[in-house]
C-alpha cells in the first residue's frame, strides 16, 4: 500500500495520474490532501503489520495453552488471519457486518468478542462503517 501526499508542484490531476500509475506497479496506490495525516497513514499501514504480527503470536500461543500442537496453532493462526483478510478485501460487506455474520448469539465467539471489545480495557474500534 502507497500513500501519497501531493506538493504544490504536483497538485494536478496529470501529476496524481502518472504518480498512481508508476506507483501501481507495487501496489496499490492512495492519496491524501493533507501532510499532516502521513502520521496516521504510518501508524495503520507502516506499523500495523507489526500489531497483526503480534496478534498472529497471541493467536497461535492461546491455541497451544488449550492444546494444540505448535505447528498446528501456527498455521491456523496465520491461515485464519489470511482468509479473514482476503474476505475483508473481496466482500462488498464491512468489516463490522462480517464479524456479526460469523458471531453466533451466545456463542465462545461472542463471549471472546466481549472482552475483546469491553468498553474499560478492550480493543475498540469507532463504527466508521469501513
Amino acid at each position: 500500500m502507497i500513500v501519497c501526499c501531493p506538493n504544490s508542484e504536483a497538485d494536478n490531476q496529470a501529476s496524481r495520474k502518472l504518480a498512481e500509475q508508476l506507483l501501481s506497479a507495487v501496489g496499490r496506490v492512495a492519496f491524501v490532501e493533507d501532510e499532516r495525516l502521513m502520521d496516521a497513514v504510518t501508524a495503520v499501514s507502516g506499523s500495523g503489520p507489526a500489531y497483526i504480527f503480534h496478534f498472529i503470536e497471541a493467536f497461535s500461543a492461546a491455541g497451544v495453552a488449550a492444546g494444540l500442537d505448535a505447528d498446528l496453532a501456527m498455521l491456523l493462526a496465520k491461515q485464519t488471519v489470511f482468509g479473514a483478510a482476503k474476505l475483508a478485501i473481496e466482500s462488498h460487506e464491512t468489516p463490522s457486518r462480517l464479524r456479526e455474520q460469523v458471531t453466533s448469539p451466545n456463542g465462545t465467539t461472542a463471549a471472546a468478542l466481549n472482552v475483546l471489545m469491553a468498553d474499560q480495557d478492550g480493543l475498540r474500534a469507532d463504527d466508521q462503517g469501513s
